[in-house]
């Protein structure tokens, strides 16, 4: 992980100077809060995680135009110049990488769960629509090729909500 955002601290201040960028952030240009990761010269360039607030002097957040995918959500950056953080925006239990991978596995965790309640939408559609639609005088989910489809389906469904299952077990371990 290539972290290039620094955080200089200025002991009159009481206040960390942030530069640097962050790309391809989901929602950062609706965002009112920011959580970010950079190198500490206080603490010998270890990454330390910091709270940002929008329209802090310096903080913006623009929008990534012309994705190819996952264009339900808006994306951005999160643009840092000489942005003036307190000393108390400062996450105080969290330092190195562990701050900012365990942020990244939380939200893929979520993810997970989200594609799997897409794919159980996707199997009631198809399901309601094999019912519906009647082809040589019989509805579509009478046919033998239709039912293993969705049952194949229904099983790589299964498979995931165990996965997802056995990964919050984990995580609630401590793993």
């Amino acid at each position: 992980m290539s972290i290039e955002t620094k955080a200089r601290y200025n002991p009159s201040s009481k206040a960390f100077t942030l530069n640097g960028t962050k790309s391809w952030i989901t929602n950062s240009p609706i965002a009112d809060v920011f959580i970010v990761w950079g190198k500490c010269d206080r603490d010998n360039n270890k990454i330390r995680g910091f709270i940002l607030e929008k329209g802090m002097k310096g903080l913006t957040a623009p929008v990534i135009q012309g994705k190819f995918s996952l264009r339900a959500s808006i994306t951005g950056q999160i643009s840092m110049e000489d942005v003036e953080v307190p000393e108390e925006n400062m996450l105080p239990n969290v330092m190195g990488l562990g701050g900012p991978f365990g942020c990244l596995n939380s939200a893929r965790y979520g993810i997970a769960w989200g594609t799997l309640g897409a794919a159980e939408f996707c199997l009631e559609t198809a399901r309601q629509y094999t019912l519906d639609r009647i082809q040589f005088k019989k509805p579509l989910a009478k046919n033998q090729l239709i039912q293993k489809k969705m049952a194949d389906m229904l099983t790589e469904i299964s498979l995931g909500l165990q996965a997802c299952v056995q990964v919050g077990r984990l995580k609630d371990q401590g793993k």
